[in-house]
């Protein structure tokens, strides 16, 4: 039963969280699975190379060997010596740097993906603060790790010792061969040990994997408080976004109120609606909706047109339908031609009149 902070902690992370954490540098990372890749490179190595390594090795010390009193006893002579032997030496084993460090690179890409962040170069008075790295052996995670350690130790050792004591009938025979089969025969063996022993660190490594995952998943959770505050960050505060919005309207409606002067008339409830219409023949192809508002605002519209002397219509239906179909700015629908268009001609003949 979780107690303290991760009984609150019941949310899974959103992927702000996760993001976060991968800046920070943060990832699932098994240490066992690079160990057991860089074990089973090597096993791999000496398994399909380790005969021609090995010839090859004994046919370098040989000629060491025969030509060691040619070479010239002096600081040059033995570094010419060395470079030449230590470069032999590293050609041959560069093929088990490379798989070693490919199968490195490999294991941290799949495990975290291409992740660079400077906050983990970034020193930490934690990592050197020795009460602070007592703290972490002692704690259940160090605890976890000591158990882990002592775990594979044990499994590995008894696969090997059973191996081993299944050989050992054949140690009798070694003291009549010769040191080539000997030392093929220790080799063989070595590899055998090695391979069985890859089998159960690769089975830790995918425990330790799955168990890495967990862990770090357990630590991205959030709680619900954490969650709502991450959603106000990202999407703004409720309060001040109403105010936002009560800004806006504000603003609208006062650039409509600025509109409503070139008006060519106010269609009227008589007394909830008002809807401001404007037409001219030569520019427009339909009447345009310049205001139009409810209660108050109707109240306004029209003591704004009765200003400018702008027409005030009453038509119940059209006022309805104008309300609620057209919004600001936009021409009426061909519906409402006819309707509208009565309405000018009598504007128009009011107009013609005086």
């Amino acid at each position: 039963m979780p107690f303290g902070d991760d009984a609150e902690r019941t949310e899974a992370a959103t992927p702000r969280r996760r993001e976060q954490a991968r800046e920070a540098g943060q990832a699932v990372k098994s240490r066992e699975v690079v160990i057991t890749a860089v074990f089973l490179s090597n096993v791999l190595f000496f398994s399909f190379a380790g005969t021609a390594l090995y010839e090859h090795m004994l046919t370098l010390t040989r000629e060491a060997f025969n030509t060691v009193g040619e070479v010239e006893f002096s600081l040059g002579g033995m570094q010419h010596l060395y470079t030449r032997y230590l470069t032999h030496l590293a050609t041959m084993l560069f093929p088990l740097f490379l798989t070693v460090f490919v199968l490195t690179l490999g294991c941290h890409l799949l495990q975290s993906g291409f992740l660079f962040s400077l906050n983990s170069l970034a020193p930490q008075w934690s990592h050197i603060n020795p009460a602070q790295g007592l703290q972490r052996l002692c704690s259940l995670q160090g605890l976890n790790e000591l158990i882990k350690s002592l775990l594979k130790l044990g499994l590995i050792g008894y696969v090997a010792y059973r191996t081993i004591m299944a050989e050992v009938e054949s140690f009798v025979m070694l003291g009549t061969q010769d040191v080539g089969s000997i030392a093929q025969y220790v080799g063989q063996s070595s590899l055998r040990v090695c391979a069985r022993a890859a089998y159960v660190m690769l089975a830790l490594a995918v425990f330790d994997y799955a168990w890495q995952r967990w862990q770090f998943e357990k630590s991205l959770r959030m709680t619900k408080q954490e969650i709502k505050e991450e959603s106000k960050a990202q999407e703004g505060d409720p309060h001040i976004k109403a105010r936002i919005r009560s800004i806006m309207r504000e603003m609208a409606r006062k650039r409509m109120m600025q509109d409503i002067p070139k008006a060519t008339v106010v269609v009227t409830n008589p007394t909830h609606l008002a809807i401001a219409l404007v037409y001219q023949r030569e520019e427009m192809v339909a009447p345009q909706v310049v205001a139009k508002g409810a209660g108050y605002v109707a109240e306004r519209i029209k003591a704004i047109a009765q200003e400018h002397a702008i027409p005030l219509v009453e038509n119940k239906p059209l006022a309805q339908q104008l309300f609620k179909t057209v919004d600001i700015g936009e021409t009426i629908p061909e519906g409402l031609y006819k309707a509208v268009a009565e309405i000018l001609a009598y504007v128009y003949r009011l107009e013609q009149r005086g």
